[in-house]
């Protein structure tokens, strides 16, 4: 999920987990049925060449820095800058789930839902409360690998429930379920979208519903080592990209206007950035119009970018840039995006990124990201100032195991999940 399969901490994510298939009620009641199929884009390097978590490319000084572009400062910067040295943070754990890989909130509704990696889709209340499971996809998706049920996002109505998640056949899938008169409507899914993988690792997968009201959905580059299959730097394939579509704006969706290829040529009309290699988690700060992805590196280093929301096009890197160090010797056509912050492996192996703190409850986290790494398991706050420079990057004190995705309350509280099961809310002491 996180990394190449030759990781020791990685290894976690090949059990797979149980899940009884289950029918009850909770804020959606449940009708569990199959989807029906959707078009299939086909990404033009793919390939059934098996995997191999073996790297062939090691980063090297001596070869010329591919040319960087730092993102525009965003003006609406607020200007208190938090502090979160100066408060002791603690993680509260509130309920335990099987293999919890993503979270998200229904608009109207406190409720965290919660993904399963095997499949299903479980509500808990704030306070720890787990009810039945609202779906069960078990039987269309695999956890092989780096597989499984990886994102899940509501509508701005709540309406619909978008999820992603790899099918039987290691393809990534985003897939929509209508809710109608309260009940989610399982037996009405359909695929939006099905993006084949040539291999079972790099899936990404993390899917979230932008402030411009588009799906965004952010997949890896085709997996195995070294960017093998080519995909990185080419806009006309789906992986290792952030798309973003429309999905009201036609059958099966459409494409926003503003996309940089809407018309095609040298990019596919779904892509809104490319050149990443395995995304693993994005998250949105409306207060200050930006997204951060956390992209996981290969042999040395782990990247975390941050730009503004409406900067499209943007190249990030991979494979001629590892985070901030040259990669493969090559050289992109234009400007790749600088990294905002990077560590090496020395601290950790496959980023997990994270949020920016927005809630009411801990003012001096308030405007801080935070992010862990899946092996190492400490959990970090990146402070940045109006110039979206880095201030100070706190270690936090809090740590966990197998963290895999934070998720965020209808009241800005901040949950993180690990794999292990736990699901712990970030508090003050």
């Amino acid at each position: 999920m996180l990394r190449r399969v030759v990781i020791p901490a990685v290894l976690l994510l090949l059990l797979t987990a149980c899940s009884a298939d289950t029918e009850g009620t909770a804020t959606v009641d449940p009708t569990l049925g199959d989807g029906t199929s959707a078009p299939t884009t086909e990404p033009s390097s793919a390939t059934t060449e098996a995997e191999d978590g073996t790297p062939s490319a090691t980063p090297t000084d001596d070869v010329p820095a591919t040319p960087t572009t730092t993102p525009d400062p965003t003006p609406d910067e607020p200007a208190t800058v938090a502090d979160p040295g100066s408060v002791d943070l603690v993680l509260e754990e509130i309920a335990r789930l099987s293999a919890p890989i993503a979270m998200a909130v229904r608009p109207g509704d406190d409720t965290l839902w919660v993904a399963e990696r095997a499949g299903r889709v479980v509500p808990v209340q704030p306070d720890g409360t787990v009810g039945e499971a609202i779906l069960d996809i078990s039987g269309d998706t695999t956890t092989g690998s780096e597989r499984g049920l990886l994102g899940l996002t509501w509508s701005a109505d709540g309406d619909t429930l978008y999820l992603s998640y790899t099918d039987t056949d290691g393809a990534n899938v985003l897939a929509a379920v209508p809710v109608s008169d309260g009940v989610l409507r399982a037996d009405d899914r359909r695929a939006l979208l099905t993006v084949p993988q040539p291999a079972s690792n790099h899936n990404g997968g993390d899917l979230q519903l932008g402030p411009d009201g588009y799906l965004w959905w952010a997949l890896g580059d085709g997996g195995a080592a070294d960017d093998r299959f080519g995909n990185g730097q080419r806009p006309d394939t789906l992986l290792g990209t952030m798309l973003r579509i429309d999905p009201d704006g036609g059958d099966p969706y459409g494409i926003p206007a503003d996309n940089p290829w809407v018309d095609g040529g040298e990019g596919a009309p779904e892509v809104w950035a490319y050149g990443l290699r395995n995304p693993w988690r994005f998250a949105f700060d409306t207060v200050t119009d930006t997204v951060w992805i956390a992209d996981v590196g290969q042999n040395s280093v782990e990247e975390i970018d941050r730009v503004g929301v409406a900067e499209a096009g943007l190249n990030y890197g991979w494979p001629h840039r590892e985070g901030d160090e040259p990669f493969d010797g090559g050289q992109a056509d234009g400007p790749t995006v600088e990294p905002v912050h990077t560590y090496t492996h020395g601290r950790g192996c496959s980023i997990t990124g994270g949020r920016v703190y927005r809630g009411n409850d801990i003012d001096a986290l308030r405007g801080a990201y935070l992010y862990t790494d899946f092996c190492d398991g400490r959990i970090f706050a990146l402070v940045v100032d109006a110039d979206g420079s880095v201030v100070e990057d706190v270690d936090t004190g809090m740590s966990l195991s197998a963290p895999v995705a934070f998720g965020e309350g209808a009241d800005g509280a901040l949950y993180v999940l690990s794999l292990d099961g736990p699901i712990h809310e970030v508090t003050a002491r």
